[in-house]
């Protein structure tokens, strides 16, 4: 029979649950796996397929992301690296604030989802707040202690599974391996090498008791010619980029599920509506001229800002979706009646969760592919 993992919570981050779960059934050896969940306007329900185990879903979560990056990074893609992109992000946001009407203000730190969901001690985020202009982040992995360094800090901070800080840091390390061996330059067997690493990671990551270096035959005949040595090597010029799906900013996942309840399959009336409720905010902050919410919608969650656009959409799900399903169910734990729209309010945030499903397929009767997984 198939295995099927559904997370329906409040975790940092949904998707790093799914594939902790379906890593917790990979001794099945599944054909193919897959996940879903709802999307938005561009992508209604977003699929992400791929051969064989959950290590190959991890690798085309990779190439293929669930939420687009091109959204977070537009703007940006003149610069030639990370912290250049997040100068260019942070320089746009603090323009866009400026055209709304906001006073731009230095953030010591930006508030994470698990921040803006606490129902004990909240933060609360009002209009006009920036979000990490910085999705992606850059680790180094240049010693043993910033690697281990790194490797907690992804595990703790992000909720990342074992596997896919592992394929992180692997895959950043085959392509330094193979720009050694294009140029002639890699002098150990490059199965050594990365059985090599498999130990210098697993050692880290579950505390197992090193082996001596395995000596391996030299090409050139160097003095020390020991995997572990040159892992190191290239370890040394390993910077892992965080994928914009594994993020822990808040006002990046506000986006995401506002796409899924209110952008995806946007009716006109609710569209009107937002609009409506847009140039009421608009006129009590700026006099400049209206403009359209989805506009200016796109371009703030380019920027990853909290402004007026998508405070607008938020007011519409709490008045028109949010409190119709409170008035239903008045028992549950809602949110008081009287809270105005604008600043955002925990269990607002919290009743837009949404379940992410991940799936395993045994077809041992007919051929697999892509298409059919």
């Amino acid at each position: 029979m198939c295995g099927i993992v559904v997370y329906y919570g409040n975790a940092q981050n949904r998707l790093t649950r799914i594939l902790t779960g379906m890593w917790a059934i990979i001794y099945r050896a599944p054909d193919s796996t897959g996940i879903g969940l709802v999307g938005s306007d561009l992508e209604p329900l977003k699929i992400r397929r791929a051969l064989g185990s959950v290590e190959n879903l991890i690798d085309r979560l990779m190439l293929d992301p669930v939420f687009e990056e091109a959204d977070l990074q537009a703007g940006a893609f003149m610069a030639d690296d990370m912290d250049s992109q997040a100068g260019y992000i942070a320089r746009f946001q603090k323009r866009l604030l400026a055209h709304e009407g906001f006073s731009f203000h230095e953030a010591a730190s930006f508030p994470t989802w698990s921040q803006m969901t606490n129902l004990q001690n909240p933060v609360q985020v009002m209009p006009g707040t920036c979000g990490d202009p910085r999705i992606r982040k850059i680790f180094a992995v240049d010693s043993p202690k910033a690697l281990k360094a790194a490797m907690d800090y992804l595990i703790q901070t992000y909720d990342l599974p074992v596997a896919v800080v592992e394929k992180l840091i692997r895959n950043e390390l085959a392509v330094q391996v193979d720009a050694a061996e294009k140029s002639g330059a890699l002098a150990v067997d490059r199965s050594d090498l990365f059985d090599e690493f498999k130990r210098i990671f697993n050692r880290y990551a579950y505390d197992e008791t090193p082996v001596r270096p395995r000596r391996v035959v030299s090409k050139q005949g160097q003095k020390n010619p020991f995997a572990r040595k040159y892992v190191w090597h290239f370890l040394r010029k390993v910077r892992i980029t965080l994928p914009a799906d594994y993020t822990t900013d808040g006002i990046a996942h506000l986006f995401r599920y506002l796409d899924a309840w209110v952008l995806n399959g946007l009716t006109p009336e609710a569209a009107e509506n937002i609009q409506l409720i847009f140039e009421t905010f608009w006129k009590a902050q700026t006099d400049r001229p209206v403009r359209h919410w989805q506009i200016l919608y796109r371009i703030e969650r380019t920027c990853n800002v909290y402004g007026l656009a998508v405070t607008a959409v938020l007011a519409h799900y709490q008045t028109k979706i949010y409190m119709h399903r409170a008035q239903a169910a008045p028992a549950g734990p809602y949110m008081p009646v009287g809270h105005v729209p604008g600043p955002t309010h925990p269990l607002l945030l919290l009743s837009m969760v949404q379940p992410v499903i991940g799936q395993g397929r045994w077809a041992l009767q007919s051929a697999i592919s892509v298409r059919n997984a």
